[in-house]
């Protein structure tokens, strides 16, 4: 019975922090690093021409700022390579406040790339907007 409880009380710790946010805060703020004050989302294309980040308290979000950006990004650079928007930062297991995130936000949806495997172009991409 009292495995039952303990596990009762995991499920619905989880649940409580995956759907309701002021539980998410309050888990992430207690569970994450020393230096959560410096974790963000950042993006980029494969040769980096494109790159945005965004910190998730502050400001707008993914499709408010990341999205609006890499198209604007596209229409200017109709020649580039860099068509296809990745992420940089990669999921953490561990976040079990995150875990309904990873399942339906938009930005854990894009592929990872490393960052260390981010390879300039040899050449500038010419801009259509300047």
């Amino acid at each position: 019975m009292k495995y039952v409880k303990i596990i009762s009380t995991i499920i619905i710790v989880v649940i409580l922090t995956n759907y309701v946010f002021p539980f998410r805060l309050i888990i992430g703020m207690v569970f994450s690093s020393p230096n959560h004050h410096v974790d963000y989302f950042a993006y980029s294309t494969a040769h980096g021409e494109f790159r945005s980040f965004e910190e998730p308290l502050k400001g707008p979000q993914f499709k408010d700022m990341v999205n609006i950006s890499f198209e604007y990004y596209k229409k200017c650079h109709p020649t580039s390579p860099d068509t296809i928007l990745y992420r940089t930062f990669k999921k953490n297991a561990w976040e079990f406040w995150n875990w309904g995130l990873f399942f339906t936000d938009e930005r854990f949806k894009l592929e990872y790339l490393a960052p260390e495997s981010i390879k300039p172009l040899p050449y500038k991409v010419k801009s259509m907007c300047n």
